[in-house]
């Protein structure tokens, strides 16, 4: 059992066909996650001249989706809460990449948020999919930058506001989508999403490799 254990603290197996990863967090043993993108509801997806399905060398899996142009963006996982440890505070990312051409993702106005059967459980929070810059940081830091925009009528997008990407070990991008407690009695379908549906301007240049659930730090 130790052996188990410490396997998959240092590494991830991959399950249901390869279209979902799983690893023990070292320091608690907590369950974690990463949905493939080949699992992950996609508006759009079966269209080709939308997105398309391609391979990277360095995905943990066999298939990678491509965003190529879609005004409406929309990308959600779904996982059984049961599938989790109990009594965790979780957090959800999406997990991607940005090519050169990318474009129409600069603007912060997609929005991240989780639901168990239908009931929010993590509240909308305003997502940028470009890390922020040097002058976002300072002003973020002194508190003096003023609203940039608007999310819709009731959300002011500050850069306070915005969760913002950080690269992570193995080279991809991760940006916070949401957090949740995960309590021994909790049943039901969790559901993590991504949309954008405000700048109905065309899109691209987007590289999804999934959803990861952990416990947050």
């Amino acid at each position: 059992m130790k052996e188990l254990f410490c396997s998959l603290a240092q590494d991830h197996v991959l399950l249901d066909q390869g279209t979902k990863s799983f690893w023990l967090e070292q320091t608690s043993g907590a369950k974690c996650y990463m949905l493939s993108s080949s699992s992950l509801g996609i508006a759009w997806r079966e269209n080709p001249l939308y997105w398309r399905r391609t391979y990277l060398p360095d995905s943990r899996f066999e298939e990678v989706t491509e965003l190529l142009a879609v005004c409406w963006l929309e990308v959600s996982g779904k996982i059984d809460s049961g599938e989790l440890s109990p009594d965790k505070k979780y957090s959800a990312y999406l997990v991607f990449r940005l090519l050169n051409e990318s474009c129409g993702l600069d603007c912060p106005t997609q929005q991240g948020f989780i639901t168990r059967d239908g009931e929010i459980v993590s509240a909308k929070r305003i997502i940028s999919l470009h890390p922020q810059t040097t002058a976002q940081e300072a002003a973020a830091e002194s508190g003096d930058e003023q609203g940039r925009g608007r999310a819709d009528e009731e959300v002011s997008i500050t850069t306070v506001s915005v969760s913002y990407p950080r690269e992570r070990d193995d080279g991809w991008m991760e940006v916070e989508l949401g957090e949740f407690y995960n309590r021994q009695e909790d049943t039901g379908i969790l559901a993590i999403s991504l949309i954008e549906h405000v700048q109905l301007h065309w899109k691209k240049g987007l590289i999804c490799e999934g959803i990861e659930i952990r416990p947050k730090k």
